[in-house]
């Protein structure tokens, strides 16, 4: 009888097995047997058996060849027993007993005491070392030659270095070998010159080191371990250990360069209007507010760390000091604020720009009617605000972006993009807070030129399309998005124009359009070829190219027409033009 009790006890355990009958006429009894030194078959990784499985014929005899794997042992004496299932009737189960002393050896280890830790981008050195244990007196060799897997998704082996290693002086060490066309594995060995030899010292040595850099990308743990180690060409036994390599985000590194500067920061607001895009590796690293996503507060919170504000990043789970957890929570939800739009106003062009500015662009000097600049400021601000971002939605068909003038401390910089479909996104970020105030100005450019004449050859656009509605969200730190109110931007030329009127000859009616520099209250009227006067109207305009006056001719006879457009503006100033107009029936 054969019993599976390896779910209930380990190799070496006594246990007592009951034993019940049952017999006719309801009769049944037991007894219990004790059971010393429990022997599990199977699972003795350390054995090879080869072949697994064949025919004997009767009379003859094969061969078994059993190897054993002493590398990851250690020293002492190993017991089993292998068993062999056959078909034979009267021994179905014959079992052969193994036993494996393992002397006391040298044992190899990739990697030091502790887990070997490295963000990416960054190379370090993997220390290979031998353990001697203390049963060995002495133990020296001429060469070493040694084959170290490991996770080539997270790291790559780049080279060797002796400095600080046994491996320092009297031994040549090279890097290389046929386990070298292997992907996530390297090759190296080692020959003592001359009659030198290397010993190793009671304890842990570290013979040589493995340079390693991670790759930037991927973030995670994977093994280190050795697929072949030999000391004198396999003369000298040696272990084999394994140990592990993990690649952990170095926060506020963006560029995964192994270092963070302002340059990180930058990146940190470029990725956020969509100008540049970070992998996930990069994303992981600059997120670190620990709120799980990317904002432009963590800008704000690389430039304070860079200052020495902040000690470390509350992301982090070591920062405990520094004052920055509590420093990213009051500004997290502490800031209260608004974003709005200011007056706008005519501005000359600053040539096309729609990528990144980390400072004022100048203030226009020349103003030029195909140029309006609006103005964002921040109104009733509560707590420390370091951080800004906003997106606009641009009618494409009618402005383009021109620049965005920043109105921000030195040491704040911002980011700005418009995308393919019309989004104009712009992140700032500093280390000195803002109050109330303007922080921006949008500056666009009018793709129709708003003082050509109507039905004249360069066409101006219809009154309607001379303005452009804005709208669309904001964020302080990392508050919740708000929305930023709408508004109607319009042309504003740069004096008052009378454009005319279309159509001109006309049959049921006509409009007249006016241009405003400032709001002003306009007065339209029509007289006929004899100076009688036929038409009046007043209306207060706003600057820009408003609603134009429109003149039906139902109550009119065919004929010559000549009109007056005065505006008073709110200044005082007055301007007066005239125009001919012919109706045809």
């Amino acid at each position: 009888m054969q019993l599976s009790l390896g779910e209930y006890v380990e190799a070496g355990d006594d246990f007592m097995v009951r034993w019940r009958y049952h017999g006719f006429g309801g009769s049944s009894g037991g007894w219990y047997a004790q059971v010393d030194e429990v022997d599990i078959s199977g699972g003795l990784s350390f054995l090879v058996v080869e072949p697994g499985s064949g025919d004997v014929a009767p009379g003859e005899t094969d061969s078994v060849d059993v190897r054993v794997d002493a590398g990851e042992l250690p020293s002492g004496t190993y017991e089993g027993a292998l068993a062999l299932s056959t078909n034979d009737p009267t021994q179905p189960l014959a079992s052969v007993p193994l036993a494996v002393d393992v002397a006391a050896s040298l044992t190899a280890h990739p990697g030091g005491e502790d887990l070997t830790r490295a963000p990416p981008g960054e190379t370090v050195q993997v220390p290979v070392r031998i353990d001697r244990p203390a049963e060995l007196s002495d133990a020296s060799v001429s060469s070493y030659e040694f084959a170290l897997a490991y996770p080539d998704s997270l790291v790559t082996a780049t080279g060797v270095a002796t400095e600080g290693s046994l491996s320092e002086s009297g031994v040549d060490v090279s890097l290389g070998g046929a386990d070298d066309d292997t992907p996530g594995r390297v090759s190296v060995s080692g020959n003592a010159t001359g009659d030198g030899a290397i010993g190793f010292a009671e304890g842990a040595s570290t013979l040589v080191f493995v340079e390693m850099q991670a790759t930037g990308d991927a973030l995670g743990e994977g093994a280190l371990s050795f697929s072949g180690f030999q000391l004198d060409g396999g003369d000298e036994p040696v272990r084999r250990a394994s140990s592990s390599v993990r690649v952990t985000p170095l926060y506020g590194d963006a560029t995964l360069n192994a270092e963070v500067s302002s340059l990180d920061a930058n990146q940190v607001l470029r990725s956020l209007v969509g100008e540049v895009e970070l992998s996930d590796v990069a994303q992981t690293s600059v997120e670190v507010s620990g709120n799980g996503s990317v904002w432009a507060f963590d800008a704000a919170l690389i430039f304070e760390k860079l200052l020495g504000e902040i000690d470390c990043f509350p992301v982090d789970e070591g920062c405990s000091g520094g004052g920055a957890s509590a420093l990213a929570g009051a500004q997290q939800e502490g800031a209260v604020g608004t974003l709005a739009w200011g007056e706008s106003q005519r501005a000359s062009g600053a040539g096309s720009d729609s990528g990144s500015d980390s400072g004022d662009k100048g203030t226009p000097t020349a103003r030029d009617a195909s140029f309006t600049r609006v103005p964002l400021k921040l109104e009733d601000t509560s707590g420390p605000v370091r951080a800004l971002q906003f997106t606009v939605e641009l009618d494409q068909r009618k402005v383009a972006l021109e620049n965005v003038e920043s109105r921000l401390p030195d040491d704040w910089q911002v980011a700005h993009h418009v995308t393919d479909g019309g989004e104009l996104k712009v992140a700032m970020a500093g280390r000195t807070p803002l109050e109330t105030g303007p922080v921006a100005a949008v500056t666009l450019r009018w793709k129709q030129r708003p003082s050509a004449p109507t039905g004249s050859a360069g066409g101006a656009a219809p009154a309607g399309s001379q303005q452009v509605a804005l709208a669309g969200e904001a964020a302080l730190n990392e508050a919740a998005p708000q929305a930023l109110e709408r508004t109607t931007v319009r042309v504003v030329p740069d004096e008052f124009s009378l454009d005319g009127n279309y159509p001109n000859p006309f049959r049921q009616s006509t409009k007249i359009a006016v241009s405003l520099p400032s709001d002003a209250d306009v007065t339209l009227e029509v007289y006929d070829a004899l100076g009688r006067r036929v038409l009046r109207r007043e209306r207060t305009m706003a600057a820009g190219a408003g609603r134009p006056f429109e003149v039906g001719g139902a109550s009119l006879a065919s004929g010559v027409y000549f009109y007056r457009v005065t505006a008073e503006a709110e200044d005082g100033g007055e301007h007066s033009q005239t125009g001919k107009m012919i109706l045809v029936r």
